[in-house]
């Protein structure tokens, strides 16, 4: 009787730290696979915002820049250029 308590008792133990270390493994596979596809949409999300922020530049898109003095000109006595 005490014999097969103990073959009991050693074989939970055994199934028990299987599981855990299987467990264990598991957590840290996902966990390095789960890394890796984060780095990879963080470098794809990255190379989108830089596209998005490189591409409307005032020289692409033939636009011109007026300054201050050209759009609030009002014909004056004073003398002078516009400064800002």
């Amino acid at each position: 009787m005490k014999i097969t308590i103990r073959l009991i008792v050693a074989l939970v133990f055994v199934m028990t730290l299987v599981a855990v270390a299987f467990s264990l493994y598991q957590v840290n596979s996902e966990k390095v696979r789960l890394t890796g596809e984060m780095e990879r949409r963080a470098i794809i999300l990255a190379e989108s915002l830089q596209e998005s922020v490189n591409t409307p530049r005032a020289s692409q898109l033939n636009l011109q820049i007026k300054s201050p003095c050209e759009t609030v000109r009002k014909p004056r006595k004073a003398q002078g250029d516009c400064r800002i």
